[in-house]
């Protein structure tokens, strides 16, 4: 777990001066009052586990994504990914900060939404993340930056009764492009616009696709070692298409893949063992 430093105290500062007043306020209360989405089941699952909801959390950013002039070629879009990245990672900052203010161990049922704003040469990438904050037992640590995860309550208590417990969330997101091949048109090189009513798989469209799922996995993986994880579980993937400017009479493909999941360990003095990091993928 990261250490509480300059970046959560960024963090906090960025949230609206009401909120840091009114989750602070919350400690005082007594009995204390709590607001989550979490189901009745989810809700008795966390208490059976020893777990106390504390209230829900929520971060957002609106981040605005400026495309180099140069013209494109095939390959990752790195000042995409990296806003993408970026602009994850301030919402993501926020729900911490509301988790922090709470005095909370960490965030059950983290729930990611993306959305498109703005016009085609200026578009924004709009975040909200929102989750349940949770005090495991006494609160043992103030060192110790609330970890986040995708679980559900259920699945929360699950973990814990196998003896893992959740190391944080980990993401992976690579956006790419991929510029058509006009060798690979049926018809090349006599007139391509024919192609457009042949029935044929866009095999680059296809590898791009594949190579963008690689380097997101890839970069979610090496997420979860760096939190000295033992698995990845409940892995959400989204995979983002659309057609590009024209070559050679055919679109071009853009393609950014998104995937998150949490990041798990062994509790310590789990005779569960040391295992390679691994991930189960929705089939879907």
């Amino acid at each position: 777990m990261a250490d509480r430093g300059s970046s959560e105290e960024r963090d906090v500062a960025s949230l609206p001066a009401s909120a840091r007043e009114r989750l602070r306020a919350r400690e005082s209360l007594s009995p204390s009052l709590y607001v989550t989405d979490l189901s009745t089941g989810d809700l008795l699952a966390l208490r059976q586990a020893g777990a106390e909801p504390l209230g829900q959390v929520m971060g957002c950013s609106v981040y605005a994504v400026t495309a180099p002039r140069s013209s494109a070629v095939s390959g990752e879009l790195k000042f995409l990914t990296g806003a993408l990245l970026a602009s994850q990672n301030l919402a993501l900052g926020r729900l911490r900060a509301e988790a922090a203010l709470l005095n909370a161990d960490g965030v059950v049922g983290v729930r990611l939404q993306r959305q498109h704003r703005g016009s085609h040469d200026t578009p924004f990438q709009e975040w909200k993340v929102t989750g349940t904050a949770i005090r495991v037992g006494n609160r043992s640590s103030s060192n110790s930056a609330p970890w986040l995860s995708g679980l559900s309550g259920t699945e929360y208590s699950l973990l814990r009764q196998a003896g893992y417990r959740p190391a944080g969330l980990v993401f992976g997101n690579c956006a790419y492009y991929r510029i058509t091949d006009p060798r690979r048109v049926p018809g090349y090189p006599s007139n391509t616009s024919t192609a457009l009513y042949s029935s044929y798989e866009r095999s680059e469209h296809a590898e791009a696709i594949a190579q963008a799922r690689h380097l997101a996995l890839h970069r979610m993986e090496d997420a979860a070692h760096s939190v000295g994880a033992d698995g990845i579980v409940g892995v959400m993937v989204e995979i983002e298409r659309h057609l590009g400017t024209e070559t050679y009479g055919l679109p071009d493909l853009f393609v950014h893949f998104f995937a998150m999941g949490t990041a798990i360990t062994a509790l310590p003095g789990s005779t569960t063992g040391t295992l390679d990091v691994t991930m189960s993928l929705p089939l879907r």
